[in-house]
C-alpha cells in the first residue's frame, strides 16, 4: 500500500482543524414552561395558598394576591425564539398582584422551569428553578416585595452538532428585590411584571471521527519525519 504524501497529511490536518474550529450552530428555544412549588406560608388563620404546582399562586382575602409566570414562548410558532449565544434572553415574565392582605400569606416559592431547544442538529431540553422569598406585610397600603434568593440549573449541558450547550438560569438576578405597591381593596389591586432571563453558551466538543482524523494526520506527519531523518 502506498504511503500518504506529506501534502496529504497536511490536507487531513486542515480538514480536521476546520471541523473543530467551525462555529456553533445557532439555537432556538421552542418551549418554556413554569410551575410553582410553595416553600413557605404563614397561615396562622387556617387559610391556604392556592395553586401549588401551577403557573399561578393566589392568597390573601378573596385570593386577591397573585404570583404568576407567563412564558416568552406563548403563541410562538416553530422553530421558536432565536437565541444569541452568550447573551441573555427573556424566558418569561413574573407577574405580581398586590391584593388585600389577610388570612394567609405566601412567604416563599420555587419556580420550576423547563426549556425545549432545537437547531438543525436536533433537539434538547434543560431544567432548573428560581427560589423566591415573598414579604407581604400586614396592614393597608403596604408594598409587597419579592426577592430572588437563588437559581439553579438541575440538568446537565447538552450536545448538538459537535458543540456542548450550557444553560445559565438568571431570572431576576440572585439577590435582586422587586416590589409592588398596594391600593385600597382587591378591585384596584396593582399588578407589576418583571422580566426573567437566561443565557446559553457553547463550547466545541470534537466528534470521535474528527479526533480520529486529527490523530491519523499527526501520526502520519511523525512517520514522514522519521523516514526523512
Amino acid at each position: 500500500m502506498k504511503m500518504l504524501t506529506k501534502g496529504s497529511f497536511g490536507a487531513l490536518l486542515f480538514i480536521a482543524a476546520a471541523a473543530v474550529s467551525a462555529g456553533p450552530i445557532s439555537i432556538n428555544v421552542s418551549d418554556v414552561t413554569g410551575s410553582f412549588d410553595i416553600t413557605g406560608t404563614d397561615n396562622s388563620w387556617g387559610a391556604t395558598v392556592k395553586g401549588n404546582g401551577n403557573n399561578e399562586l393566589r392568597w390573601g382575602l378573596a385570593k386577591s394576591n397573585r404570583l404568576r409566570f407567563e412564558s416568552a414562548t406563548n403563541g410562538v410558532t416553530s422553530p421558536g425564539l432565536a437565541v444569541d449565544l452568550g447573551s441573555e434572553f427573556k424566558l418569561g415574565e413574573l407577574f405580581h398582584t398586590n391584593g388585600t392582605n389577610g388570612l394567609s400569606e405566601l412567604t416563599g416559592a420555587d419556580l420550576n422551569i423547563s426549556f425545549a431547544f432545537n437547531n438543525t442538529a436536533g433537539n434538547a431540553s434543560s431544567q432548573g428553578f428560581l427560589n423566591f422569598t415573598i414579604e407581604d406585610p400586614s396592614g393597608w397600603m403596604t408594598d409587597d416585595t419579592i426577592t430572588q434568593d437563588g437559581s439553579q440549573v438541575t440538568s446537565s449541558p447538552f450536545r448538538l452538532g459537535g458543540y456542548e450547550y450550557t444553560l445559565e438560569l438568571i431570572g431576576l438576578g440572585d439577590g435582586t428585590t422587586v416590589s409592588t405597591p398596594e391600593d385600597w381593596g382587591w378591585f384596584n389591586s396593582p399588578t407589576k411584571s418583571f422580566d426573567l432571563n437566561a443565557k446559553i453558551t457553547a463550547t466545541a466538543v470534537p466528534e470521535p471521527g474528527t479526533l480520529a482524523l486529527l490523530g491519523l494526520g499527526l501520526a502520519g506527519l511523525g512517520m514522514a519525519r522519521r523516514r526523512k531523518a
